[in-house]
């Protein structure tokens, strides 16, 4: 199942209507808020960190927004802000509750070499690789 623009809205804080809207959004740039969607939907700091907004760029930001020269994340980071979200909402989707998905991204997977699909998640093919596992988990597979 699909996750829909309105609750990938709903998580970063935003109200969206529809995908168009949301990519328009993911292209001017998420506001620097939206990182709090990545913490209300469970990752630590240090995973956000690690997986999808690296610290020095993190504190960067902070200091374009303090400036006043810039309030948002570029298209590429709202772009993996945007990944990252999805993947969280559908994992949690699939085992129905929140601190089981968590837990579920952040165990190494054979599949992956052993890799965490939070570490999947960081480029877009390893999203999908990830969403696929996500999937075949609806449809009665081992996830």
């Amino acid at each position: 199942m699909s996750i829909p623009a309105t609750a990938i809205g709903a998580a970063i804080g935003v109200v969206i209507h529809s995908d168009l809207e949301l990519s328009a959004l993911e292209r001017e740039g998420l506001p620097l808020d939206t990182r709090e969607g990545l913490l209300r939907l469970g990752l630590t700091p240090a995973e956000i960190a690690q997986h999808v907004i690296p610290s020095r760029t993190w504190s960067h930001r902070q200091a374009q927004r303090k400036s006043g020269e810039r309030s948002t994340f570029s298209a590429e980071e709202s772009g993996r802000v945007l990944r990252m979200i999805k993947i969280l909402l559908h994992a949690t989707q699939l085992f129905g509750d929140q601190t089981l998905a968590i837990e579920w991204m952040r165990t190494p997977k054979t599949r992956f070499a052993s890799q965490t699909p939070l570490a999947m998640v960081e480029t877009e093919y390893g999203a999908g690789l990830v969403e696929e596992m996500i999937i075949g988990g609806e449809d009665g597979f081992c996830a």
